[in-house]
Parts: structure tokens; C-alpha cells; sequence
């Protein structure tokens, strides 16, 4: 089978739509990347015109058309959005079965909102997705759920030698972004010394005890590996800002147990219907409840081994990014 995937590959760090792409090609299919952020105009001036990013978006699809119209491809997967509405019925036309597969927290969800009902299929990686789609948009088949997942090959725990151990072990860790959401929550950590990895953490108060334990950077993938394997609990908060709903459970969940790490987590409404508490997680209800069971696992090394074994054994089973796409393409092909 042959497929375009349309999304974005990031220059720091191999994303969830190189992922994509990789799992098919282990599937035996053959892949074409089209890069959906191949932007003309500057974007201030997209950010602050609807119109003028509706032109580029329009400008770019074009060029996806002439595209699918040499390649002829079975199934064009759209990664995020950014394919004006009326390129993908244009694609459908060709022949190629069209999917939608939303990825970030909706944030602005008012063009893939428009867009949406020109898909043969939409996939959200989240269900806050699924929910605004099937209440604001004309879908023509119910909107399915296809969260993030891990790659075997990437994804697995590090070797580390005795460099690594003294940069990386930490009895605490967290790799991620800033946002206050997430400081509030690792404050209290801040007896347990943890190592904080991530971009915009310079934003975090002046006054905050975690300021000493804050790495502010962006992780590669081999360093986040040698992160997860060195710790003894890893940390995972998901975005939240009051404002956007966001219940899908972060690729970071996903790694860090196909790296074999003891995870405590936030209590995710998607994660909690993937994995079970106790047995292959341990999800926490606020910052009290994280502390507590920080100290509890600390002090409980067996515990977090077993717990951390299951987990990482169901994601590999049952949570890796060819599993994820062989459902894509049984969804995608009807």
C-alpha cells in the first residue's frame, strides 16, 4: 500500500509523525513525506490574519495534490491539520482515502473544526479531541481514538556507564516543557533533589526551590533514554491551563515505560483508561498525593520494579507505534 503522511518533522528531536512514518515502512508499505509547514509568508503575519494563513495553508495543499496526483498513493494521512478543506476532497477525487489525525491539545481548534468534514476518517490522539469534533463538526464516520504510542527500537532503556549514572541518576526526574501547572505540582519534590529537564523552565519564580535542580534545555531522545533508565521515579504532569481541555495521555508516558521507568503520573483521563493503577502505573490526584507517594516508592524498591516491569510489558505489547498504525490502517481502509 502506498501512503503520503503530511505533517512535520522537528529538527530537534525524531517526533510522533517520523513515528508514524517508520512503523508503516516496518509494516511493508510504502511512504511519502509532505511537509504541511512549508509556510511563505512570515508567521506574524499568519499568526495575526486568519486569511493570510488560509492562503499559505490553500498555496501549500495545492502542491499536496500534485503530489498524490504523480504518486497516486491508497490512503493520504494528514498529521495535525494544515491541508486546506477543499485539497482534501480534491484528494479523495484521486482515489486516496483521507484521514485527519489531530495530535496537540485543541488550543485553536476552529480550522480542523472546518476541516474536518471533508475526511474520509478523523483519529484524535486525545478524547477532549473526539469530543469537540463530534459536537462541532459534520464528520462522516465517528471520530476514532488513536492515542500516542512507544518504538521499540527508540524507546527502551539506555546503557549507562558511570558518566551517565553521576549527570542523570536522580531519585526523582521530569522531562518537559515549562507551564506553571507543572511547577506546582514539583515544588514540594524539591527535598528529593529531582532533576528537571526541558525548555522555557528559566520562566519558572525566582523564589521557586526548584530552581537548582532545573537542567533548561531540550532533550534529545539518547539523553531522555539515559534520563528514564537512571531515575528511580519519573514524574509525568500533563499540560493543563485552565482553559484548554486535554484529557490525551503524552507521548512521555509512553517512552518512559517502554524505557522501563517506575511512573508516577497525573491523573489523566486518557491515560487511566490505558493503563491500570498500581499494576503498570501509579496515577497521583494533586501535589500532596504525588509527595506521599514519591516518599512511599522511595522507600518500596520492589514495588516500583514490579510496577514498572508491567508497565513497560503492556506498552510494548499492546502500546507500540506499529500496533497503533496496523489499527490506522484497519480503520482507515474501510
Amino acid at each position: 500500500m502506498k501512503l503520503i503522511v503530511c505533517g512535520n518533522h522537528n529538527p530537534y528531536f525524531f517526533n510522533t509523525v517520523e513515528c508514524r512514518e517508520k512503523a508503516l515502512r516496518e509494516l511493508g508499505h510504502e511512504v511519502l513525506f509532505f511537509d504541511t509547514r512549508d509556510y511563505r509568508l512570515p508567521g506574524v503575519m499568519r499568526q495575526s490574519c486568519v486569511w493570510c494563513q488560509r492562503w499559505d495553508v490553500a498555496r501549500n495543499s495545492r502542491n499536496l495534490v500534485e503530489l498524490a496526483r504523480r504518486e497516486k498513493p491508497d490512503i493520504c494521512l494528514v498529521v495535525g491539520g494544515n491541508v486546506a478543506p477543499e485539497a482534501v476532497r480534491e484528494l479523495s477525487s484521486l482515489g486516496a482515502r483521507t484521514s485527519l489525525w489531530t495530535t496537540d491539545p485543541p488550543h485553536d481548534f476552529k480550522e480542523v473544526i472546518r476541516s474536518a468534514p471533508a475526511y474520509d476518517r478523523v483519529f484524535c490522539s486525545g478524547t477532549e479531541a473526539m469530543d469537540i469534533l463530534e459536537a462541532k463538526a459534520a464528520l462522516q464516520a465517528p471520530a476514532v481514538w488513536l492515542p500516542f504510542a512507544c518504538d521499540h527500537g527508540l524507546h527502551c532503556p539506555a546503557e549507562l556507564d558511570s558518566t551517565d549514572r553521576l549527570r542523570y541518576a536522580r531519585d526523582v526526574a521530569f522531562v518537559g516543557s515549562y507551564y506553571p501547572n507543572r511547577a506546582e505540582m514539583l515544588e514540594p519534590l524539591a527535598e528529593f533533589e529531582p532533576g528537571i529537564w526541558g525548555p522555557y523552565w528559566n520562566r519558572v519564580g525566582k523564589r521557586s526551590p526548584l530552581r537548582p535542580f532545573i537542567h533548561d534545555q531540550r532533550v534529545a531522545h539518547d539523553e531522555w533514554r539515559k534520563i528514564y533508565t537512571a531515575a528511580q521515579v519519573v514524574v509525568v504532569v500533563h499540560y493543563q491551563d485552565g482553559i484548554t481541555p486535554c484529557c490525551q495521555a503524552s507521548p512521555k508516558l509512553f517512552e518512559s515505560l517502554a524505557c522501563g521507568a517506575f511512573v508516577l503520573c497525573d491523573e489523566q483521563r486518557d491515560a487511566q483508561s490505558l493503563f491500570r493503577d498500581g499494576e503498570q502505573v501509579v496515577y497521583f490526584r494533586d501535589a500532596e498525593d504525588l509527595y506521599a507517594k514519591v516518599q512511599h516508592y522511595l522507600a518500596h524498591p520492589d514495588e516500583r520494579a514490579r510496577i514498572a516491569a508491567a508497565g513497560r510489558q503492556e506498552t510494548l505489547e499492546r502500546h507500540s507505534w506499529r500496533v497503533r498504525m496496523q489499527q490506522f490502517l484497519d480503520e482507515a481502509a474501510q
